[in-house]
């Protein structure tokens, strides 16, 4: 769920900011070392469908909230986790910019929130995953 504006003190989002900035940043250079300049259209599509398929929106049973897909594993299935975290931020710069979809001062922290761990996470899980079954066949 985006964090809204007025959430978080100024601190935080600050903090949030800058530490986001620091993922981004990691991410950018890890993506231009090990992936094909090739990738840069990828990343745009997936940015895109990731955008469209999480605009469709659910009620919940209660009334009162939605929810949506979230698309951090799809994305980091394809792309990567450098990958994942670049274009799952494109996502939440339109979401927020266009839609209003969380705040631009909690920007930091809905991109740490949704777009580092979700990519993170699942790149962690997966490569547990490989090393566990690299174990029980050695």
């Amino acid at each position: 769920m985006h964090i809204p504006e007025g959430i978080l003190n100024l601190y935080i989002c600050v903090f949030m900011f800058v530490i986001s900035l620091v993922f981004l940043v990691w991410a950018w250079r890890e993506a231009k070392r090990t992936m094909p300049r090739s990738f840069i259209p990828l990343i745009a599509v997936m940015s895109a469908v990731v955008l469209v398929v999480q605009m469709v929106e659910f009620p919940v049973a209660g009334g009162g909230s939605t929810w949506h897909i979230m698309g951090g594993t799809l994305v980091t299935t394809i792309l990567g986790p450098y990958g994942a975290i670049i274009s799952l931020t494109i996502v939440l710069i339109i979401q927020a910019l266009i839609f209003g979809d969380g705040g631009i001062t909690s920007f930091g922290a809905n991109v740490f929130n949704m777009a580092v761990i979700s990519a993170l996470s699942f790149f962690i899980v997966e490569h547990a995953q490989a090393m566990k079954l690299c174990r029980t066949h050695l």
